[in-house]
């Protein structure tokens, strides 16, 4: 009498995806013969193994994982740099797909590359650093496989003021460049919109009643209603429980924080100094409001108390500050003083006022200005002027940003909530 183990397989050569493994699924049951007979046991329950992809072939290759809803159908681009450590040197774009993998030819082996992604639509994130430096092998080493994983939203929603009209208008538009609407219609200036922290007001600043005011308006641009009457207010900023709102006034002579209630109600003055303090942002946790004083950041309690200067470098010049959903970073606009280029974005800690740059200079001394934050902190708006100002939204992935997006003319973005 004998006893075997018999596999039975249910199925094989399953092809798993455009690596070529395959998943093979089987079931083991015992045999026991004697006497000329044979006695089968029950089957087990199923059991699966795959192989292990080839290894890539020699190359590079560029792979796009895409995933979500609203994807670009029109796929992506890569532009690839030889690195030379002290130079990049142009080798070429190509056209990447949504989903899969291209082998790029006619690399050096035992080089360094540079692989630069671009062209994602503006409600896709990129989820990978980028660019990405590489060390293509020698044409007996495996291939290299630089990825970009991308994960694609329904587009949102930004406010933001434009001259297209001839004078300044607040109109919103879906972060994808799509579905642009004006909100206002008036002779006067309107401009800097501000959403409310739940998305159904947008605060501005208006010239409609004689000086610039601050006002608010239902969302969809109805009902606006003037909120102060200083003789001068500007740059709106919600408080993050949207019962407050924190301005700067020029009705003392210089430029002054306050903050006022949503009926008009409660002015309160916030700083009192010679300098000009203007620009308040206000932190997500409400505690601090970030503001600029001269051409320095400097933060104080929600009540005025605690003025602090943040960034002392006495060589360059900062405004704007918009704190992250988080509350861990602040975008600011930076100015070099012995720059004969303009404002450039940057990243500053809240806590010592380090920062480091977000965009860079380029030959035409473009302005990037007004940045603002989208509300799961994965992307920022700001805008870029050269001989005309335009939104750019940018993908913001582990401290860096990917290239930038231009959405529509404009200025003074607002995303909102």
């Amino acid at each position: 009498m004998e006893c075997n183990c018999v596999v039975h397989f249910e199925a094989a050569a399953d092809a798993m995806g455009t690596e070529r493994t395959t998943q093979y699924c089987y079931k083991v049951r015992a045999v026991r013969t004697g006497g000329g007979t044979a006695a089968y046991s029950e089957l087990s329950n199923t059991a699966c193994a795959t192989t292990s992809p080839p290894p890539a072939p020699p190359g590079l290759h560029v792979k796009t994982v895409t995933s979500g809803v609203d994807l670009d159908a029109d796929g992506y681009q890569a532009t690839v740099w030889a690195d030379w450590g002290w130079v990049w040197v142009y080798f070429g774009t190509v056209a990447l797909p949504v989903n899969g993998t291209i082998t790029l030819p006619g690399l050096n082996p035992g080089s360094d590359y540079v692989v630069e992604f671009s062209g994602a639509a503006s409600n896709c994130d990129l989820n990978s650093r980028n660019p990405q430096t590489v060390y293509l092998g020698m044409l007996w080493d495996p291939g290299v496989v630089v990825e970009f994983d991308l994960t694609c939203a329904p587009p949102t929603q930004l406010a933001f003021a434009t001259m297209t009209d001839g004078n300044a208008e607040i109109y919103v538009i879906k972060s994808n460049g799509t579905a642009g609407a004006r909100l206002t219609l008036d002779p006067a200036s309107d401009s800097a919109p501000a959403w409310s922290p739940d998305g159904t007001k947008i605060a501005f600043q208006s010239d409609r009643s004689g000086a610039a005011e601050i006002w608010v308006m239902d969302a969809d641009g109805s009902n606006p209603v003037q909120l102060t009457a200083t003789g001068g207010s500007f740059r709106p900023s919600w408080a993050p429980d949207a019962n407050r709102i924190a301005f700067s006034s020029t009705r003392d002579g210089n430029s002054e924080i306050y903050t006022i209630n949503l009926d008009g109600t409660g002015l309160v003055n916030l700083t009192n100094d010679p300098s000009d303090d203007a620009e308040p942002a206000w932190s997500p946790d409400g505690t601090r409001i970030a503001f600029r004083k001269g051409y320095q950041i400097h933060l104080m309690s929600s009540d005025g108390s605690g003025v602090a200067l943040l960034s002392a470098d006495p060589y360059v010049a900062d405004a704007q500050p918009a704190w992250s959903p988080d509350g861990g970073s602040l975008l600011v606009s930076r100015f070099f003083c012995a720059d004969l280029c303009p404002t450039t974005i940057w990243l500053m800690s809240p806590v010592d006022g380090s920062a480091w740059a977000l965009t860079a200079e380029n030959p035409d001394c473009e302005t990037h200005t007004d940045p603002t934050w989208s509300p799961d902190g994965r992307n920022i708006a700001f805008t870029a002027t050269d001989f005309c100002s335009g939104i750019t939204t940018v993908n913001f992935v582990s401290g860096y940003l990917t290239s930038g997006v231009p959405i529509t003319e404009g200025f003074k973005p607002s995303w909102r909530p």
